[in-house]
C-alpha cells in the first residue's frame, strides 16, 4: 500500500471518486500531477538546440576600462550567444595609447554571473539568484481549490490553470512577455455530456504556442452512460479571442475507466496522448490521436497497453516536441527483475505509428517507491526524468533522470544523491525537464519548511562536463502557509525561463481551500557586477591593445 505523507485535510488527489480502488489503491492523499512538458515549440520557429555543456556567463574586469568581459564557456566555439534579454554579438575592442612605464600587478577575485530572461541556456543555474512571483491567482470562491492542476506554454507567455471540483479552466497570456497576464476568453461550458460532478479541469495541457488546449474529466459520464469512464476536449483559441471546441468530445469506453487521469499534446497540438491508468483491473492503457485535417476529427491512431493487473499504466504520460516519442508512469508496477513491490516503472514508446517500447523499462529501487509518479521528456525524448516520491527515507521520494544511448536509457550520473529529497516532502510528486532536460524543476507538495505541507520547488541543473547535477541545487520556492501543497503539480516553459505551480488548498481571499497558481520567473542580475580583488597597476601602457569579447 502506497503510504504517502498526507497533505491538507482530506484526499483531494482522485478527481472526487475513488481512484485506485482495486489492489493497487493509494492510501495517501494521491498528490498526482500529470507532468506536462510537451509544450514545446512549433516546428517553424527557429531556436538554439540547446547545449547541455553551456555554462552561464562569467563577468570579471577589462583592464583599463569600466566594461566587462565575457567568458566563453569551453565547450563553445562560436562567440554568438544568447545574452540576457537580447542576442548580442560579441566583439573584438581596440584601444590605443601612448606612454611610458610598465603595467604591474594583478587582479583576482571573482566577478559576478549574468543570466537573462530570455536564454533557454542560462537559466535556473547558480546563477539564478531567486524566482520571483510574476504573477499569481486565486480561485473565487471556498473549495475551489484553483490549482488542481497547471500548464504553461513553450514560450512561458500563456498559463492554464484547472479547478475540477468546479469544472473550471481558467487561462491567462502575457502577450508582450513583461508578467502582465490577463484572462482570456473563458472556456464554453457546459460541453454536451459533461455532468456535475465530472472533474472538468482535473488534466490539463497547453501546446506550444497556447492556442490549443485540452482538458480532460476523468469522473465524466460517457454518452453511452457509463459513470466515471472520462471524457477529454480539445479547445482551440478563435479569432474573436475565445477558445472553442476543436473535433468532437472523446471518451471512455466503460465505467471506471477514469480516461483523461493524464494527458498530453505535443508542440503543434496535433498529437494527444490521453492516460487510462484504472481500466480492466488498474492495468491501464494510453490512447493516442491525430488530428484529421480531412474530416476536422481526432482519430484514434494507437492504443498502447503494457502494464500489468495494478500498475496503474498511464497514470502520467508525456510526448515529445514532435509527438513521435511518449512517456508512460506507472507507478504501482512491481519489478521484473527483483521482484519488489509498487516500486513503479516509466516506459518509454516510440512512433508515430504505431507506437513500441523504445527501451526496457526503468525502475524504482525499492518497495513502494512508486517510479512513474509523474514523467517529463526533453524535447526529443532523449532525457526522460521520473519522479518517486513514495517511502524511501521516510516518504522523502526521489527522482531519476535518465538519458538514452544505443538502446537504453541509462541513469546521469550522480542524479540520485543530487536529486534526493530530505525529510517526509514527497519529494518527486511532480517533475518538469526543459527543452534540453539538463534543467529540472521538482514538486515537494508535503515539505515542512514553511510549515506542515506547506509544499516547495526545486531547480537543478546538470553539467556534463562535471558528470553530476549541481549541488548545493539552483533556487527554490515554498509555500505560503501550512497545508498549501504548493509543488503539487509543476511545469516548466520550454525556453526555461518559467514556470507555473498550483497551491489548490491555499486559504485565499476566497475562504478555505479556494487555491492558487503562481507563475514564477529567474531573477538573474541584470547589470554585470563588478569583481573584487587585490594588486595595483603601476606606470602606463604604451602601444595598442586588442582585446575579446568586451561589449
Amino acid at each position: 500500500m502506497c503510504s504517502l505523507k498526507q497533505g491538507k485535510k482530506k484526499d483531494r488527489n482522485a478527481p472526487s471518486k475513488s481512484f485506485l480502488a482495486s489492489s493497487a489503491v493509494f492510501s495517501f492523499a494521491v498528490l498526482m500531477i500529470s507532468v506536462q512538458i510537451a509544450s514545446g515549440r512549433e516546428t517553424d520557429l527557429k531556436r538554439p538546440i540547446y547545449d547541455s555543456k553551456d555554462e552561464a556567463k562569467t563577468f570579471v574586469s577589462a583592464p583599463s576600462t569600466s566594461r566587462y568581459i565575457v567568458s566563453k564557456p569551453e565547450s563553445l566555439t562560436t562567440t554568438t550567444h544568447v545574452v540576457g534579454r537580447k542576442n548580442r554579438t560579441l566583439k573584438s575592442s581596440k584601444s590605443k595609447g601612448k606612454g611610458k612605464g610598465s603595467s604591474k600587478g594583478s587582479s583576482k577575485g571573482k566577478g559576478g554571473t549574468y543570466c537573462g530572461d530570455t536564454s533557454r541556456h542560462f537559466q535556473f543555474h547558480k546563477d539564478c539568484e531567486t524566482l520571483i512571483d510574476i504573477h499569481s491567482t486565486e480561485g473565487d470562491s471556498v473549495a475551489d481549490e484553483f490549482g488542481e492542476d497547471v500548464s504553461i506554454s513553450g514560450d512561458g507567455k500563456v498559463v492554464a490553470v484547472g479547478a475540477s471540483t468546479i469544472g473550471e479552466v481558467k487561462i491567462y497570456s502575457d502577450p508582450t512577455g513583461n508578467g502582465s497576464f490577463s484572462q482570456v476568453g473563458p472556456l464554453p461550458l457546459p460541453l454536451p455530456n459533461t455532468s456535475q460532478d465530472s472533474s472538468f479541469g482535473f488534466a490539463i495541457d497547453l501546446n506550444y504556442a497556447g492556442n490549443i488546449v485540452a482538458v480532460c474529466s476523468p469522473n465524466d459520464t460517457n454518452s453511452a452512460g457509463s459513470t466515471d469512464s472520462g471524457t477529454c476536449q480539445v479547445f482551440e483559441l478563435s479569432t474573436l479571442g475565445s477558445y472553442i471546441p476543436l473535433g468532437q468530445e472523446l471518451e471512455g469506453l466503460f465505467a471506471n475507466d477514469l480516461f483523461g487521469y493524464s494527458v498530453s499534446l505535443n508542440v503543434a497540438g496535433n498529437i494527444l496522448a490521453i492516460g487510462v491508468p484504472q481500466t480492466g483491473g488498474n492495468n491501464g492503457y494510453v490512447n493516442i490521436y491525430e488530428w484529421d485535417t480531412t474530416t476536422s476529427s481526432w482519430s484514434n491512431t494507437d492504443v498502447i497497453t503494457g502494464g500489468a493487473l495494478g500498475d496503474n499504466f498511464g497514470f502520467s504520460v508525456d510526448l515529445s516536441d514532435d509527438g513521435a516519442v511518449l512517456a508512460i508512469g506507472a507507478p504501482n508496477a512491481d519489478s521484473g527483475t527483483g521482484g519488489g513491490t509498487d516500486v513503479g516503472m516509466a516506459y518509454v514508446y516510440e512512433g508515430p505509428t504505431p507506437f513500441a517500447l523504445r527501451a526496457q523499462a526503468v525502475e524504482g529501487l525499492v518497495d513502494n517507491d512508486y517510479l512513474g509518479y509523474s514523467v517529463s521528456l526533453n524535447y526529443s525524448g532523449k532525457v526522460l526524468a521520473a519522479g518517486a516520491p513514495g517511502v524511501v527515507n521516510a516518504d522523502a521520494g526521489y527522482v531519476q533522470v535518465y538519458e538514452y544511448n544505443s538502446g537504453t536509457y541509462s541513469t546521469l550520473a550522480g542524479s540520485i544523491p543530487s536529486l534526493s529529497g530530505t525529510g517526509a516532502e514527497n519529494f518527486g510528486t511532480s517533475v518538469s525537464l526543459n527543452y534540453g532536460g539538463y534543467t529540472i524543476v521538482v514538486g515537494a507538495p508535503a515539505n515542512d519548511d514553511a510549515g506542515t505541507d506547506a509544499g516547495k520547488l526545486y531547480t537543478y541543473q546538470y553539467r556534463k562536463a562535471r558528470v553530476s547535477w549541481l549541488s548545493p541545487s539552483g533556487p527554490t520556492y515554498t509555500g505560503q502557509n501550512a497545508g498549501d501543497n504548493l509543488g503539487k503539480t509543476v511545469v516548466m516553459s520550454d525556453t526555461g525561463d518559467r514556470l507555473i505551480t498550483g497551491s489548490q488548498f491555499y486559504d485565499g481571499l476566497a475562504g478555505t481551500d479556494s487555491g492558487s497558481a503562481v507563475v514564477l520567473e529567474c531573477d538573474c542580475l541584470t547589470t554585470p557586477p563588478p569583481s573584487k580583488g587585490k594588486g595595483s597597476s603601476k606606470g602606463s601602457s604604451k602601444g595598442s591593445s586588442k582585446g575579446k569579447g568586451i561589449f
